[in-house]
């Protein structure tokens, strides 16, 4: 009972610095909480939207390029077979463009875009079975359009065309989150078919098969169309998609990815934070010098009642816990709220991934905890280890 009593008496005692340099610390620690937060949610929200999005593993060759000139040459199916061999351990598919327009019965003009069915996975979408496409434009109105395609005779290097075969393609909805819209580059009116309708397309066209549509694309292109937009090199591992990149590179091709751009978003971003959490860090610093400063103060001004207290027959132990008990109560009290506050911060901001945040905020608080006790401890354990004399002179400088 004594104890408690005089435990109740010494908290009274209290000095406003103290109590300020709390104030101070416990709001410096919710901001540098708030930043820490802010900036976690902002790395998940960064991977979400760029490491974990598949368009930023895919990188694009949109040409070959000859070591003695500058200007590029368009793709073959040649080029599809090399990279497959060279590129290992990645997804290659190919990206096919009519490059003109073909009229439906209503007049109206769309632009065919196939893709290589194994890639449909990566651009978000279910896979299309033949004669299925995605339309870029009204997809919710049109449930099919009749194609009339033009049989094209090649003479001379000239194009005929008298008669056209109608192909029926259906429309399939598609889902919004999709990203199909990047390879949209004509028109509104574009519609997305697999590889087998641009076949049999490309086939009703020029009335040969596709091993000899190929076969003579290779060689000279009589078709007057370049009909492979480009070839896509999907990375699984993010962090090889540079090293890929480079690769292609020195085989000769053209080639763009979104990570490049990102990449150096990335690094001004994290800069920027890193500057960002070095000031809020340098705030904490000098409230935790502030507050360890106080606590000295504190605890020079109370030697005089620990003289007492071991005047009265208090054993050295039994003085340190009392006031252990009373300088860390106040603070126990900042770690409680500074959880419960990380914890619905976390939940706030990244909801049903919130374990993370939390446990790094956590131990961030711990960190802060575990220096102010091991500060605390040391600054009372040298105090009541000074004998009850020394303890009873009492510094005026106190007074």
């Amino acid at each position: 009972m004594e104890k408690k009593y005089f435990i109740k008496i010494f908290k009274k005692k209290t000095s406003t610095f103290l109590k300020i340099s709390l104030t101070i610390f416990f709001l410096s620690l919710l901001l540098i909480i708030s930043s820490v937060a802010f900036i976690f949610q902002q790395y998940i929200q960064s991977k979400n939207d760029f490491i974990e999005n598949n368009n930023i593993h895919i990188i694009h060759i949109s040409n070959t390029r000859s070591k003695n000139s500058l200007q590029g040459s368009y793709l073959k199916f040649s080029d599809i077979e090399r990279l497959q061999q060279s590129i290992k351990g990645s997804n290659i598919f190919t990206i096919y463009n009519l490059g003109f327009g073909i009229s439906d019965s209503k007049d109206n003009s769309f632009f065919l875009q196939g893709i290589d069915n194994k890639a449909f996975k990566f651009y978000n979408v279910e896979k299309l079975k033949d004669s299925q496409g995605y339309l870029m434009k009204d997809k919710d109105k049109i449930a099919k359009v009749q194609l009339n395609v033009p049989e094209i005779s090649v003479d001379d290097g000239g194009f005929t065309s008298d008669k056209t075969k109608e192909i029926t393609v259906l429309i399939k909805k598609i889902d919004k989150k999709n990203t199909l819209e990047q390879l949209n580059s004509y028109s509104d009116n574009t519609i997305i078919v697999n590889e087998n309708t641009i076949k049999n397309i490309v086939k009703a066209m020029y009335k040969v098969s596709w091993v000899t549509y190929k076969k003579n694309y290779d060689i000279d292109n009589p078709y007057g169309v370049e009909i492979i937009s480009e070839i896509d090199v999907y990375v699984k591992d993010f962090n090889k998609i540079r090293d890929v990149n480079d690769e292609i590179k020195r085989e000769g091709y053209e080639t763009s990815y979104v990570l490049s751009a990102f990449q150096d978003m990335q690094a001004s971003l994290f800069k920027t934070y890193g500057v960002y959490i070095s000031l809020l860090v340098f705030v904490l610093v000098i409230s935790l010098i502030n507050i360890c400063f106080a606590y000295k103060n504190y605890i020079f001004s109370m030697e005089k009642d620990m003289g007492i207290l071991r005047h009265m027959g208090y054993s050295e132990k039994e003085v340190f816990n009392m006031y252990f008990a009373i300088i860390t109560n106040p603070y126990m009290k900042i770690v409680g709220v500074s959880g419960v506050y990380s914890l619905l911060l976390s939940i706030i901001l990244l909801r049903i991934k919130f374990i993370g945040l939390f446990l790094i905020l956590i131990c961030l608080i711990a960190l802060f905890f575990i220096v102010i006790i091991m500060a605390i401890v040391g600054m009372i354990k040298k105090s009541t280890r000074k004998n009850i004399l020394d303890l009873l002179k009492y510094s005026k400088e106190a007074e």
